[in-house]
């Protein structure tokens, strides 16, 4: 039987079959972490200080009650300082913001 057995695309021609291959190929399954993930040493460090966060969202939650009743109002694009417009391309950037880019709060 003369059976011609071809090479995988992409590899090479010469490779003999059963070597070794790269780094980075395919088959080559990747190398162990050296660190379990149920090993509490190798949590990090930083821990996120919660009264922090919930100080952020409540005022953020603040800003968009603000913003919902400036809409009701009919005053959600006007600035709060002097009563300009605010500006499409600020409010679209910030639906929050209260002032005009001239009185940046």
């Amino acid at each position: 039987m003369d059976e011609r057995i071809e090479p995988i695309p992409g590899s090479s021609p010469d490779r003999a079959w059963g070597q070794a291959r790269p780094q980075g190929d395919l088959l080559t399954p990747p190398p162990a972490s050296p660190a379990q993930p149920d090993d509490p040493d190798d949590e990090p460090d930083y821990e996120p200080d919660y009264e922090e966060v919930l100080s952020a969202a409540g005022t953020l939650l603040d800003d968009v009650d603000r913003a919902l009743g400036r809409l009701d109002e009919g005053t959600y694009d006007s600035c709060e300082v002097c009563g300009a417009a605010i500006g499409e391309d600020r409010l679209t950037g910030d639906p929050t913001a209260r002032t005009c880019a001239l009185h940046p709060r």
